[in-house]
């Protein structure tokens, strides 16, 4: 299984908001990272078919 690396300024934040979130920080970037997916292929598709329609 693929593992990235997270740069290492950011794993204090992760830490610090998985711990008031009482979640793991695997959790946490998960939700991150998920959120942040789907919203930008949303955009994209809304661009697209945008295009599309001109």
């Amino acid at each position: 299984m693929y593992s990235p690396k997270i740069s290492p300024d950011l794993i204090p934040i992760l830490y610090v908001t998985a711990k008031s979130n009482k979640k793991p920080m695997t959790k946490i970037v998960d939700s991150i990272l998920r959120e942040h997916l789907l919203q930008t292929q949303n955009t994209s598709q809304t661009s697209s078919s945008k295009s599309s329609q001109r």
